[in-house]
Parts: structure tokens; C-alpha cells; sequence
């Protein structure tokens, strides 16, 4: 109550009223929105990984041509590089054997890496492997040449399908695996023919990677 003079008057109970409703009002709409953007937040990351098919156009703007399934070991898919980085060369490595090279899906890239290491201590240079090691394409610096398996995946995946302009009548392509000191596995694309190559001859290069 107040006074004026010599009476007293009650003073009314709205504004306060009125000021706790905009208050409460405030506080809701700050815990609303926090909560809308945890839960845009959450849902970020639970968002699925997108699925490609063989054919597909991958991250690096090859074409994919392998599906595992699921990701493990940090990656599902495989794509081939474009069909300009494709490059005749030599294995190299004539008369010295490379230790571990491996046919198997997946071994690739450990391939190129043993072959590099090697052609790089008999101071070798341009070579199949070195030329994918070393190879940037729209950024992605990832690319090795292909063991047997993945190489054959290729071919019948993508060549055997008219698809990757693949070279084919009298054109083989190198894999990553060895077969001795003087011999590493290549594949035919007009017919997808698998053979021992002298290391010393010229085939092509096609690089591959993994995400």
C-alpha cells in the first residue's frame, strides 16, 4: 500500500505480474532453442555415410569400382584415378626381388609402398609405382598401383563394361604384385588375361585409391 495525503491505496499486483511472465517467457525460449540446436547437433553426426555404386563418380572424380561392404580399416570403396593420369612405363626393379608384395584386396597400397622403397634404394626413377605415389589428382595425393586382385576387380568391373576408357586390344595394365626378380603380374583389358610381365617391358598405368 502507499499514501497520498491522509488516505492509503493498494497498489496493484500486474505489473509485477506482467514482468515474472516475460521473464519466464525469455528463459523458455533460450532453453528451446539450446535444445534445438543440440538436437541439429546430434544429428549431424549421426548422419549416414553416403553409399556409392560401382560406376559412381568417387570423391577424387575417378570412377568406383569396389565395394567391400562396410568400412573397416579406414575405408569401404575404391576408385580409379581419371583415364588422362593413364601412363606407359616400366615396373622396374629388373633382377632385384621385392619382398611382401601381396595379390590379396587391399594390399595395394603396401605394395606400392615396398616397390617405391625398393626402386627408390637402386635409384631408379619414373616408374609404375613412383608414378602413382607420387600422382595429384584434384587435391587427392593418395594413389597407388593396384595388386592382382584389385587390378582383375578392375578390369571386370569397369573395363570389361566399356567403362574408365580403358585401353584394349594389344594394351595390358601393371598390378603391384610381383611374381619374381624379373617378372611382376599384368592383365590384358581386351580380354582380361593375366600374365607375367618382364619387369622391363612397357605397360600402363592406371592408379587406384581407397575411402
Amino acid at each position: 500500500m502507499y499514501r497520498i495525503g491522509s488516505g492509503y491505496f493498494r497498489r496493484s499486483a500486474a505489473p509485477l505480474l506482467l514482468l515474472t511472465c516475460l521473464l519466464l517467457t525469455c528463459l523458455l525460449l533460450a532453453a528451446c532453442t539450446t535444445t534445438a540446436q543440440d538436437v541439429a547437433v546430434e544429428g549431424a553426426v549421426a548422419k549416414p555415410e553416403r553409399v556409392y555404386s560401382v560406376g559412381d563418380t568417387g570423391p577424387a572424380g575417378g570412377l568406383v569400382f569396389y565395394d567391400k561392404g562396410e568400412r573397416s580399416e579406414g575405408w569401404r570403396f575404391m576408385e580409379v584415378a581419371p583415364a588422362a593420369t593413364q601412363m606407359p612405363l616400366q615396373w622396374g626393379a629388373l633382377g632385384s626381388e621385392v619382398p611382401g608384395t601381396s595379390a590379396e584386396i587391399g594390399t595395394g597400397k603396401a605394395n606400392t609402398a615396398l616397390i617405391v622403397a625398393m626402386l627408390d634404394s637402386l635409384g631408379e626413377r619414373g616408374r609404375a609405382a613412383q608414378y602413382c605415389d607420387a600422382l595429384n589428382v584434384n587435391g587427392y595425393t593418395d594413389w597407388f598401383l593396384p595388386s592382382r586382385l584389385e587390378l582383375d576387380q578392375l578390369y571386370w568391373q569397369l573395363g570389361f563394361k566399356g567403362l574408365g576408357e580403358f585401353l584394349g586390344l594389344g594394351q595390358g595394365y601393371w598390378s603391384s604384385t610381383e611374381f619374381d626378380s624379373e617378372k611382376a603380374w599384368g592383365q590384358g583389358f581386351s580380354a582380361g588375361v593375366k600374365g607375367r610381365i618382364e619387369k622391363s617391358d612397357i605397360f600402363l598405368v592406371r592408379a587406384v585409391r581407397v575411402f
